[in-house]
């Protein structure tokens, strides 16, 4: 018996009630409709098959749930309510693609087509419940027929799906905000930007599903001394992709940070500093031989290489780099890059 996700996350439930005893329970609810006899004025002979279908159902410890053609939940047990953290009668005419495949529905509607023509016995699915994911191993069953026909949804093993991490350096932007306590510091409160499944990460903390760390991120503008003004701007090198990303905390009542990641690429770079380039040779009024220097200059280039690759000598390639310092004001090579940064 499954009393919660997080009791059990990994246990097989026991196996228990043959499949014809679900069939049964199928045609139960298959026959919920308006009796013959009380559209005639008698009042029916025994209780609604729907309200024998329901205690057949609360008496179940496995999570049961039958959802209609049209994919909309008709009656769930407690065990399967609980998987979801709800009450059966909060589940009952939702869709059941939502509820156990929000990140690919379309995927969900298949699954089901393909159940109640018979196609597909065994199947996966996926339940959320306080931020987690679970994955379902469950049996499907058809019965009946056109309108009246239902798929009862049976679940054998609950197993716990860890959320891999939305590495900034590759979901490209991000804006989230997150809980600056001490108690709860990096819990995310809201996150857009990271997909389908942004709002499944939401209460867990900020460096575990951004950044796939177990502690908060080195140097973290949210983290730093409590003297430094907001807001708070890091730049650092993004993993995997190459280039940059540019992180601007902003301090929000209520204990709370907004954090928004915006990612530079190196071909952007390039462009800005190429731009920035252009408009220091334009403003400062190099000639064409001390642009072509600066430019060997922001590469890196020591004053041997340049006079090699321009074709003049060391000496005169000095000469030619103490006049690009001198026209902007420059002491040093880290002057020469900040300025055209």
């Amino acid at each position: 018996m499954i009393r919660s996700p997080e009791a059990h996350p990994r246990r097989a439930l026991p196996a228990q009630g043959a499949t014809s005893a679900r069939r049964s329970l199928l045609r139960l609810i298959s026959a919920d409709a308006p009796d013959a006899t009380a559209s005639a004025g008698r009042a029916p002979a025994g209780p609604a098959p729907a309200a024998v279908a329901r205690a057949i159902a609360g008496a179940e410890r496995r999570p049961l749930a039958w959802v209609d053609r049209d994919g909309v939940l008709r009656l769930a047990n407690a065990a399967f309510a609980a998987l979801l953290g709800a009450e059966p009668a909060g589940l009952e005419g939702r869709s059941a693609c939502d509820l156990l495949c929000a990140d690919a529905p379309g995927r969900a509607q298949a699954l089901l087509r393909a159940a109640f023509r018979g196609a597909l016995h065994r199947t996966e699915l996926t339940a959320v419940r306080g931020g987690r994911t679970y994955g379902l191993k469950v049996e499907l069953a058809a019965v009946g027929r056109g309108a009246s026909a239902a798929l009862c949804i049976d679940v054998h093993e609950v197993v716990e799906r860890a959320a891999a991490p939305v590495v900034c350096g590759t979901a490209g932007d991000l804006d989230y905000r997150i809980s600056a306590g001490a108690s709860d510091f990096g819990r995310l409160l809201a996150l857009s930007g990271a997909g389908a499944e942004a709002a499944l990460r939401v209460g867990r903390r900020c460096h575990e599903v951004l950044h796939g760390r177990p502690s908060p991120c080195p140097g973290c503008s949210a983290l730093r001394g409590g003297g430094e003004a907001w807001p708070r701007v890091e730049v650092r090198r993004a993993p995997r992709t190459g280039g940059f990303e540019v992180a601007t905390a902003t301090a929000l009542p209520g204990d709370e940070v907004l954090v928004s990641v915006r990612r530079v690429d190196d071909a952007a770079l390039a462009a800005v500093r190429e731009a920035r380039t252009a408009e220091l040779v334009r403003r400062f009024e190099l000639s064409p031989r001390e642009e072509e220097v600066l430019r060997l200059l922001l590469i890196g280039r020591q004053a041997a290489d340049i006079g090699t690759a321009l074709g003049i000598t060391p000496r005169t390639a000095k000469f030619h780099q103490a006049n690009v310092l001198r026209k902007l004001g420059a002491s040093s090579r880290r002057d020469l890059l900040g300025l055209a940064s």
